[in-house]
């Protein structure tokens, strides 16, 4: 029964879609705002791709690097042996 609502979910997607690129072809090819239309298009794209690019970047740049094989033979040689010399 689940899938009767993603089905109708779907096709509302694929319809949308569908009438949305032929109002974007309108615009870019009939209509006389079809270099607006041109140039919206492209800094959404650029600011898109800029965007994912920034946030990759923060990403790398916020995240704590792993312990490196030096630091973690150290680590476990000091802490993760029991003292035998009793």
């Amino acid at each position: 029964m689940a899938r009767k609502p993603d089905r109708s979910v779907g096709i509302a997607i694929f319809i949308a879609c569908v009438v949305s690129f032929i109002i974007y072809a309108w615009l870019l090819l009939v209509s006389e705002w079809s270099a607006i239309v041109l140039q919206l298009t492209v800094l959404a794209a650029v600011a898109g791709l800029l965007g994912v690019l920034a946030w990759i970047g923060l990403t790398m740049a916020t995240t704590p690097s792993p312990p490196s094989a030096e630091q973690e033979q150290m680590g476990t040689g000091q802490l993760g042996q029991k003292d035998t010399q009793n």
